[in-house]
């Protein structure tokens, strides 16, 4: 859901390449969208999975109408309706005012017109608000369905999310992240993500920009994509490294990539530790693995659970 077609295509190269050779042995995999469009379920057969990488579509299901006026996108959103912020508000009063055709400056919007502009400036925040409100809820709500199914199958199990990120701003989404992180914890699933982008500019690009763009208002969303992008992208890292997880990034060589985070580490170690003196009540403890060898890279779980002592009848 949050992939350009561009980058949805070079994401669907790079597993295309990477899934047969990924599968030996035993392994199964399973080809899943966000959308919930392609979903093969477990299975060795690779023709199967080749086929669904084939037919995913980038479906952006939570986005706002390139046609509205003024188009306020998730991110402003949420500094007028929730931080209150006076530059964003004043940013979408000149946006309403370069697109629509009935006043002619911002100046003009004055009495009555001001009324109105301020109606439609609040609905349309509010609505964009709603919009990235709910992409962010269902995107966390599947990847932690599919890790709860994870749970009960045998071996190592790794679920990789391949996305250009989305924005994890609200109190509601954070603590959907962090609820995703402890169930993936307490069902053993790492998580590793790719950042279909690869090497990617922060500048707006073409298609991006509109009319009602112009002088201030094109410098402010500027700022506004830039610090979007870098949200975006955090949100995939918080879900590798909360998990134990790689984050892949800043690379186009997208192959690479997905063919570094389908291996099997070269390494893999248990370490057993004393529960002398931790209390059996179902929260988490947090841990910190270090090692003494240069040139290596360390993954590992950010901690475990004790489940509370059943109680019986």
């Amino acid at each position: 859901m949050h992939m350009s077609i561009e980058n949805l295509m070079h994401a669907r190269q790079a597993g295309a390449n990477v899934i047969a050779p990924a599968l030996t042995g035993t392994d199964m995999a399973a080809v899943v969208s966000i959308s919930g469009s392609v979903n093969t379920g477990l299975t060795r057969d690779r023709a199967k999975l080749q086929d669904a990488i084939a037919k995913l579509q980038s479906r952006s299901l939570f986005l706002s109408e390139a046609m509205d006026c003024p188009r306020i996108d998730y991110y402003q959103a949420d500094l007028i309706e929730n931080k209150h912020d006076p530059v964003a508000i004043q940013d979408a009063t000149r946006k309403f005012a370069n697109c629509n055709p009935a006043v002619s400056r911002p100046q003009d919007l004055q009495g009555q017109n001001a009324t109105v502009a301020e109606n439609l400036i609040e609905s349309a925040a509010s609505h964009a608000l709603s919009l990235g409100r709910q992409d962010a809820l269902s995107t966390y709500a599947l990847i932690a369905n599919l890790v709860r199914r994870m749970a009960p199958l045998p071996g190592q199990r790794t679920l990789i999310l391949v996305s250009s990120g989305f924005l994890n701003i609200e109190r509601d989404s954070l603590s959907a992240e962090s609820r995703l992180i402890d169930i993936a914890a307490q069902s053993n699933v790492t998580i590793s993500t790719l950042d279909s982008r690869g090497l990617y500019t922060t500048e707006m690009t073409a298609s991006e920009k509109s009319p009602a763009l112009s002088g201030p208002s094109l410098q402010v969303n500027s700022d506004y994509h830039r610090s979007s992008m870098r949200l975006a992208e955090n949100t995939l890292a918080e879900m590798a490294d909360g998990t134990g997880g790689t984050y892949f990034h800043n690379s186009n060589d997208l192959n690479a990539g997905l063919k570094e985070l389908t291996e099997t580490p070269a390494c893999i170690y248990v370490l057993e530790l004393s529960l002398d003196g931790v209390k059996p009540n179902g929260s988490f403890h947090g841990l910190k693995v270090k090692v003494d060898r240069k040139d290596t890279t360390l993954e590992a779980r950010r901690g475990y659970f004790i489940p509370k002592p059943e109680k019986h009848r």
